[in-house]
């Protein structure tokens, strides 16, 4: 139920992630070679935010309906509570990889490693420890993940201040996305019973929910400005001017 179920869903929006780090890698490798702190600096915090309007939202939807999307895709529910307890440290995760991905850039391959080993040894310990309690049983193991996810990202992160100078707003850019999550999440649960009850099908039912949430989500971080979505904006102006 954890290893099959609950930790191979929590692993799919890690995939988005890793393909925003490999965009970033080549940017970021550039800017060091030729000295550019401030296009590595503007690129890191970018790469950040993103990760922050991605995981965030992503982490709300995996813990608060966990066992519909667990239903949806493997006909399954044993595995929710697990993956509802798991799903908050997605954010650790998806930070601590563009973190580990910025460092490789900078060509710093060892320290990555090291910090993930420290990491697994913590994982491991807490297995041993916390499983064969009786009232932790499983739990343990969501526990070790969780503690893993949060040493990795800190060290990564102090490191990436360290060495690279780059210490990347994690507090505001995770306030606008977790604003807008609580309030898509709001709107999905409103929603969750009529459209089980109008749409026959449980497929149909979690697409719509889906949509629903995040076009919400996506109106609501416009409404925010955050950078992204001003440069967005200003792009579009740039090119009407030009089209006009």
């Amino acid at each position: 139920a954890y290893s099959g179920f609950a930790l191979t869903l929590f692993h799919l929006p890690t995939g988005i992630i890793g393909a925003l780090g490999t965009g970033v890698l080549p940017v970021i490798s550039g800017g060091l070679a030729k000295n550019d702190a401030a296009l590595v600096k503007k690129t890191a915090d970018a790469a950040f935010r993103l990760t922050m309007l991605i995981a965030v939202p992503s982490a709300f939807v995996l813990g608060i309906f966990s066992d519909k999307l667990l239903y949806l895709l493997f006909k399954n529910t044993a595995s929710a509570m697990l993956l509802s307890r798991l799903a908050p440290c997605l954010v650790f995760l998806c930070v601590s990889q563009l973190a580990t991905v910025i460092l490789h850039a900078s060509g710093r391959i060892v320290q990555p490693f090291i910090i993930g080993m420290f990491g697994l040894a913590v994982k491991l310990s807490a297995n041993i420890f916390l499983i064969p309690i009786p009232a932790l049983n499983i739990l343990g193991a969501v526990i070790g993940s969780c503690a893993e996810f949060i040493i990795v990202m800190t060290l990564s992160l102090y490191s990436l201040k360290k060495h690279l100078g780059i210490s990347p707003d994690f507090i505001g850019g995770f306030i606008k996305p977790l604003a807008s999550s609580i309030l898509m999440t709001g709107v999905m649960l409103i929603l969750y019973n009529p459209f089980d009850v109008i749409f026959k099908s449980s497929f149909i039912s979690a697409a719509m929910l889906l949509s629903s949430g995040g076009i919400i989500y996506i109106l609501t971080i416009a409404c925010l400005k955050t950078p992204e979505t001003n440069e967005l904006i200003n792009n579009r102006r740039k090119k009407a001017r030009k089209n006009g």
